[in-house]
């Protein structure tokens, strides 16, 4: 899933992820992290992420969350009646994101750590 943010018809945001049913979600919170919490596009594609309802064992029950959400993050979900399965820190299940952030004539670029690839430029 692909998204292109705008400002003033100028771009701001290339922003795409991989995973199946969960790609909203994934996009969702990346867009977030740069745009409500002002996060560089690298850190926006780093932050712990979750998915709920993905395909498996578990799906549509359980809220699935990268152990570096926190235990603290994970004890609230559950305290509110949720199921909670922790996955590893950089979690493939949680998809595949990349991106490229436009700020005047500065271009940077960001690549997940959760798959293959990286951020050239030229």
């Amino acid at each position: 899933m692909t998204s292109l943010v705008t400002r003033d018809e100028e771009a701001l945001v290339a922003y795409a992820t991989s995973g199946g049913d969960g790609q909203a979600m994934f996009q969702v919170q990346g867009l977030s992290n740069i745009i409500d919490h002002g996060l560089g596009i690298q850190e926006a594609i780093e932050r712990p992420r979750f998915v709920w309802g993905r395909p498996g064992p578990e799906a549509g029950v359980t809220v699935q969350i990268e152990a570096r959400a926190g235990g603290g993050v994970v004890d609230e979900l559950r305290r509110r009646g949720h199921a909670v399965r922790v996955l590893g820190d950089f979690a493939h299940e949680t998809g595949h994101a990349h991106g490229i952030t436009r700020r005047g004539c500065t271009l940077t670029g960001g690549a997940d750590p959760r798959g293959d690839g990286a951020a050239l430029g030229f």
